[in-house]
């Protein structure tokens, strides 16, 4: 359609500003929810640490997630190994005095949920590990020099900083190093905004099979011939009555009534939004999804390598942990009691067992592969100790080193034979 105008009219079009420019008709608005948090960073603080715990008490799969990974790591049993037995008769009954399980198990979940866990060294007279102290990590802070080095530990409790712990009372682990920081990195940050996102699509869903899981009823009282509405007695009578349908409910109406079913195919697609979700926070929680009950479209193939992916992280976990259980208690027992740990002999090594065989069982049926084919030759492709370390073991210094593949000790752990 065109308008025409005459020159000097004063009527205007009711599309058209005062100054002839088109009116905007469609506007359109910025939601908060659609603005982009990736990339925003966040200082450690109590706030950040409380909000951390928020999610691992609150949220479902945090919690599960982050106790799978803490409990496969540290209560599948573990073995003590030294070459010097009065080495491990020391060690041995102090593990079971200090209960390193359930000590390693707060420790490494505490290290996934807040980054860091603090563990202190409580000494007797004798300057020996009577006991461990959990600490909480939102009260725990760490004081370094320039070169990143740890000067000392102090809490601040009540708002009042107490007096400092010098570095050798603190058992400090964390996971994930971040740089130009002493601090760890917790599980749960980079995942925040997926975590976020999982828990605003699971209300979404929780609202929308509220609002159309279940079919609704219409009923149409009277017809527009009776002329007049029913009275409000009577609607008021059929509304109360359609709240309490059931599956063994049956309809006797008159022949002026009239009930229909709606809504009848409920929620449609919004599971796949949420799956969506989910998987994201799960993928950043460093667990597979079978692991959680969650595996949909996996086969038996796809699991089988999911399964191996989550036993090497497992063992990441597990080698921290050892490390830091060597150096912060171990080593201090020993050399209190007079053994020189620059003998190698004279370490204690604590070895965590796996979750599955999987890994292990890839590389032994490799190794066994190309050792079946120099069976009739003196020459081998490995040495004995070369094939102990495939499998994650210590080398061994035994006259018959070069005969057997496991130790007496390992043999009872595995129930195998080295034949």
């Amino acid at each position: 359609m065109v308008v025409r105008y005459r020159l000097g009219s004063n009527q205007h079009s009711i599309y058209l500003n005062a100054d002839g420019t088109p009116k905007t008709v469609v506007r359109a608005q910025e939601t908060k929810s659609g603005k982009a948090k990736f990339g925003a960073t966040s200082e450690r603080s109590k706030e950040l640490l409380e909000k951390l715990w928020t999610y691992y008490e609150q949220d479902g799969t945090v919690f599960a997630a982050i106790n799978r990974i803490a409990f496969n790591a540290t209560m599948v049993g573990y073995t003590l190994r030294s070459e010097n037995p009065k080495a491990i008769e020391l060690i041995e009954p102090f593990c079971r005095k200090i209960d390193l399980d359930t000590n390693n198990y707060i420790a490494l979940r505490n290290a996934l949920v807040y980054g860091d866990s603090f563990t202190e060294k409580i000494l007797n007279k004798g300057k020996e590990i009577s006991r461990l102290k959990d600490i909480d990590p939102k009260t725990m802070w760490i004081t370094d020099d320039k070169y990143g080095d740890i000067k000392e530990f102090y809490q601040i409790i009540e708002n009042k900083r107490m007096p400092p712990l010098k570095p050798e009372k603190i058992a400090h682990l964390k996971l994930f190093d971040k740089p130009g920081t002493p601090y760890g990195l917790s599980i749960i940050e980079p995942s925040m905004d997926n975590i976020n996102n999982a828990i605003e699509a699971h209300e979404s869903l929780f609202s929308a099979f509220k609002r159309h899981g279940t079919i609704k009823h219409v009923a149409t009282i009277g017809t527009d011939k009776d002329g007049e509405l029913p009275p409000d007695e009577i609607m008021e009578d059929v509304e109360t009555k359609l709240e309490d349908i059931s599956s063994k409910t049956d309809f006797v109406l008159p022949w002026n009534c009239k009930i229909e079913a709606i809504d009848e195919k409920g929620v449609q697609g919004i599971e796949e939004y949420y799956n969506y979700f989910l998987s994201l926070e799960v993928l950043g929680l460093l667990i597979p999804e079978e692991a959680m009950g969650i595996g949909r479209g996996s086969t038996e193939a796809t699991a089988s390598v999911k399964a191996v992916m989550f036993e090497r992280v497992i063992k990441a976990f597990q080698k921290r942990l050892s490390r830091m259980t060597e150096l912060e208690y171990f080593n201090p027992i020993l050399e209190n009691n007079g053994f020189d740990l620059e003998e190698p002999k004279n370490s204690v090594e604590i070895v965590y067992n796996s979750v599955t065989d999987e890994d292990e069982a890839l590389k032994a049926k490799w190794i066994g592969n190309i050792l079946h084919g120099f069976q009739h030759s003196l020459i081998k492709p490995f040495t004995i100790n070369e094939v102990r370390g495939f499998l994650g073991l210590k080398a061994i210094n035994l006259p018959e080193a070069n005969k057997i593949i496991f130790t007496k000790e390992e043999l009872g752990e595995r129930g195998a034979s080295n034949e």
